[in-house]
């Protein structure tokens, strides 16, 4: 074989070798960017249906439908009930206190690549990643000041599993939710002097800085108090005054169905 040639076949290797280098490149880098939209479109369409799940759930707890249905079309996730979350009112009148708490279960999305999570939990809706948490919805407190008159209302809605609560893959399931009982646990109007109340939140450590900058702030325009809120662990606790109070609870079952 001649210089020519060799020098020929040579550059023929190595031309198609710098080729199949960078289509192996472009299909890596490709492939990989394919991937990440296609995980951030179905965490958009999940976030969607929490958006409506949240609306669903809505109906039940304020205007006492008797049940809805929430359709998810899940791509390499798993939906399902998670570990329970307390809530808890403690109120001085002066004369003794009155506690009262529900365990709620959130509903929980987790998709099976990636670390990004979405749950709905007494009308909030949560995204939890590596950067910490986000309300996407916020749950439905009332604190209002009119008149130099403090009002406190807590909607506590407690939700819990009925049947089969988790289900995981690539398939459609419908969450369904029944309204299972609706209460008032305690109304406080105006007295004397104002109610000293405590209201707590047991939850993960990873959501609880979220509770307490929610709560912070609703307490801040409301009423001008500031720092009332502490979180230790996954404990939030914020400690206020107000002349009216109303705690109720709606408890809906919940079911998952493939």
């Amino acid at each position: 074989m001649t210089d020519r040639a060799v020098s020929e076949v040579i550059g023929f290797v190595l031309v198609f070798s710098l080729v199949l280098s960078s289509v192996s490149v472009v299909y890596v880098v490709g492939f990989g960017g394919l991937q990440d939209a296609r995980d951030a479109e179905q965490l958009t369409n999940a976030e969607r249906a929490f958006d409506v799940l949240a609306d669903n759930m809505d109906d039940i707890h304020r205007d006492n439908a008797p049940n809805r249905a929430t359709e998810f079309k899940l791509y390499d996730a798993r939906i399902d009930v998670g570990d329970p979350v307390t809530f808890n009112v403690t109120v001085d009148n002066g004369t003794g206190t009155q506690s009262f708490s529900v365990d709620a279960r959130p509903v929980v999305y987790a998709p099976t690549t990636g670390e990004t999570t979405l749950r709905y939990l007494n009308g909030a809706v949560f995204r939890t990643g590596g950067s910490g948490s986000v309300l996407l919805n916020e749950p439905r407190f009332l604190f209002r000041e009119s008149g130099g008159l403090r009002t406190a209302a807590f909607p506590l809605i407690e939700t819990r599993p009925d049947g089969v609560n988790a289900i995981g893959g690539s398939t459609t399931v419908l969450i369904r939710a029944d309204l299972a009982r609706a209460e008032l646990l305690g109304s406080l109007p105006d007295a004397a002097g104002r109610y000293d109340v405590t209201f707590r939140v047991e939850t993960a450590a990873a959501r609880a800085p979220t509770w307490e900058r929610f709560l912070e702030a609703e307490l801040n325009d409301a009423y001008g108090d500031a720092d009332r809120c502490t979180v230790s662990g996954g404990t939030v606790e914020c400690a206020f005054e107000t002349d009216r109070l109303y705690v109720s609870a709606t408890r809906i079952d919940v079911a998952i169905d493939s």
